[in-house]
């Protein structure tokens, strides 16, 4: 959930506003394994999170580019 978090802030940074489709549109989930629910995975996101929100990053080293 939180590397989810961390791509809504990245877009947010980059300028796109997003805006609620909440019981108003269709949801599917996929099962998948929760990997995160170690608590070292979820402090490491965090931390991500945490610093993706200090510097308003948009892009990342790893990530697509434009």
């Amino acid at each position: 959930m939180l590397a989810l978090k961390e791509l809504g802030e990245r877009l947010e940074n980059a300028g796109v506003r997003g805006y609620s489709i909440r019981y108003s549109a269709p949801v599917f989930h996929l099962w998948h394994d929760r990997p995160y629910v170690r608590a070292d995975v979820i402090a490491r996101n965090r931390a991500i999170l945490e610093e993706t929100r200090r510097t308003r990053a948009a892009w990342t080293e790893t990530g697509m580019r434009r």
